[in-house]
């Protein structure tokens, strides 16, 4: 048997099959001309060449080797990302769902704490109803993290900006009690009032007001 017979017999080298035509459309792109390359079996390599060269076919079969794992690489690791991203976005959807569902309680709640902790609640309570307005500190619209440093600094009380700055100056708590913060996620990205009896005073979300929900989900809590 010659060589061209022993090269004609090897694998093709080729991509690993796309499980996702989502991706096979990415490889498609990303690597074109290339992938091209990929698609063609030793059979279509060119063996009428005088003189024949063997490492040239061989260099050619290790370049198709290098794009085939590349792309592969690269695809599998945006595949991940894009997976993660729809799960979190799944996850974040599910939350508003049920933070939505839950309606607010509004200004029929009742509390009371008393001294400091019923100043800050009080201070909370005069907000209600307020739009809630992404990266909005008052005194007529807030963002959440925004509600908590306003309300805090009417009693003196200085906090950082951000919800996830404010989880980190917060002593955690296993118990919250009334005045205590209620954060989502680590760092978090949401953070509410607890006003006690599973009760919390927070600005939601876009196209909501400042008002008074039960505690959903499985929050942290902080002392300040």
């Amino acid at each position: 048997m010659g060589v061209a017979e022993d090269l004609a017999n090897l694998a093709p080298v080729a991509a690993v099959p796309p499980q996702n035509s989502w991706i096979k459309d990415l490889i498609d792109k990303r690597y074109q001309p290339q992938t091209e390359r990929l698609k063609r079996s030793p059979m279509g390599f060119d063996f009428k060449g005088n003189p024949f060269d063997p490492s040239s076919y061989y260099r050619s079969l290790q370049l198709a080797k290098n794009i085939s794992t590349s792309a592969t690489d690269v695809t599998r690791q945006e595949a991940a990302n894009k997976e993660a991203s729809e799960r979190q976005a799944q996850y974040d959807q599910n939350q508003q769902a049920m933070q939505d569902s839950l309606g607010g309680v509004s200004a029929n709640f009742t509390y009371s704490a008393s001294g400091k902790v019923g100043s800050i609640i009080a201070s909370g309570m005069k907000q209600l109803g307020k739009p809630y307005v992404f990266g909005d500190e008052g005194p007529n619209t807030f963002d959440c993290s925004g509600l908590m440093q306003f309300i805090f600094k009417k009693n003196g009380i200085s906090l950082p900006r951000t919800a996830a700055q404010q989880q980190k100056v917060a002593k955690r708590v296993g118990k919250p009690v009334a005045g205590d913060l209620v954060f989502y996620g680590y760092p978090a990205h949401h953070v509410a009032l607890y006003l006690g009896n599973g009760k919390m005073l927070a600005a939601p979300h876009a196209g909501a007001n400042v008002r008074v929900q039960p505690v959903y989900g499985k929050p942290t809590y902080g002392r300040i």
